[in-house]
């Protein structure tokens, strides 16, 4: 069996990061072959699929001018792998899937990767398509919504965990990790009225590990309320588990998500959480393991967490076994490839 896994760029996120590690899986398997097409130039993430002698392929859609040519090299694609199962990740993966159904005919799988989606016409286009995929993945089965196919199969993210065996170092300066797209969803201008909320109270500076289209707003609003001193960038990174290890906390002020990968690399590290409450994310930590808190107190939160280290520390260590226990990619792995079988029948 032949899978494509389709995806709209390897710039790093957590999509991105499942496709490789379900692709490295797959090196392993006789019985499916996968190949990685992407839609546009971003290929950060390039370099990891080669190393494992893997190419993606680009579709080189960078511009309306070159949607005609990316669709054409898409068609031959296809052609190319006749009966292929394709998976698309991310929204605009499945509208040039769709397009192509009436030339080559071919199975879709679909992953959203988020539980929200802002625009409307996004959800009535998800919702009139669902007759053109064979199955849509989603994280868990409260996080199912109307656009989504009736029979939508819930398979959890998962994680190379043999990637995680780092000891976690407390750092000497408080250090609150952000990991992730500097983009809407992900709320980075938060950062900022957080930094302003507490720092006459503790000692601290916040990582923000990740690119993306408000970074450079990001710094300049900084800049302008002089925080400079609280805020490191690292920019783009693959040594994930190594900066996990030396952070005091994960900070996820999302305003919508899926099921973030960051957070179960987190765990795996037995470094404490604090994030909003939202998409798939409740179904997977409590307050048992984690601090789920919305917005408006998501200061007390954190202030909460560097007054009680040891109790935050005792939360981690209660999510990493969880992630340990049901989070491993070779589970998740089995699960798609259970899947794709499923949908060829």
């Amino acid at each position: 069996m032949r899978v494509i896994q389709l995806i709209t760029g390897l710039g790093g996120g957590g999509a991105e990061n499942l496709v490789y590690n379900l692709t490295k899986m797959n090196l392993q398997d006789k019985d499916v072959e996968f190949s990685v097409v992407y839609m546009t130039d971003k290929d950060k993430l390039k370099p990891r699929f080669e190393e494992m002698g893997v190419a993606p392929v680009s579709l080189g859609i960078t511009s309306k001018g070159s949607f005609v040519s990316g669709l054409k090299k898409y068609y031959r694609i296809l052609k190319n792998n006749k009966g292929a199962v394709v998976h698309a990740h991310l929204f605009h993966t499945l509208l040039i899937s769709c397009l192509m159904q009436p030339l080559v005919p071919h199975k879709v799988v679909f992953t959203l990767h988020s539980d929200f989606v802002k625009k409307r016409a996004r959800r009535y286009i998800l919702f009139f398509t669902r007759f053109l995929r064979s199955a849509d993945v989603i994280f868990s089965a409260k996080s199912k919504q109307w656009y989504q196919k009736s029979d939508a199969v819930v398979i959890a993210n998962g994680i190379d965990l043999s990637q995680y065996n780092h000891a976690h170092n407390k750092p000497e300066v408080f250090s609150c990790l952000f990991l992730g797209r500097l983009e809407e969803p992900k709320n980075p201008m938060y950062l900022v009225e957080l930094v302003n909320k507490l720092k006459d109270k503790h000692k601290f500076k916040i990582v923000v590990v990740g690119e993306g289209n408000m970074r450079q707003p990001l710094e300049e609003l900084i800049a302008k309320e002089s925080l400079q001193d609280y805020f490191e960038f690292l920019g783009f990174r693959q040594d994930i588990p190594q900066i996990m290890a030396n952070v005091s906390c994960l900070i996820t002020p999302s305003l919508w998500e899926g099921m973030p990968i960051s957070l179960l690399e987190a765990g795996a590290c037995g470094v404490p959480i604090l994030t909003t409450p939202v998409g798939s994310i409740p179904i997977f930590l409590n307050n048992e393991t984690a601090y789920l808190t919305e917005l408006p107190d998501f200061h007390l939160s954190l202030q909460h967490i560097i007054e009680n280290y040891n109790e935050a520390l005792d939360k981690a260590a209660k999510f990493k076994n969880e992630v340990f226990e049901k989070f491993d990619i070779n589970k998740c792995y089995q699960n798609y490839k259970a899947m794709y079988y499923k949908v060829i029948k």
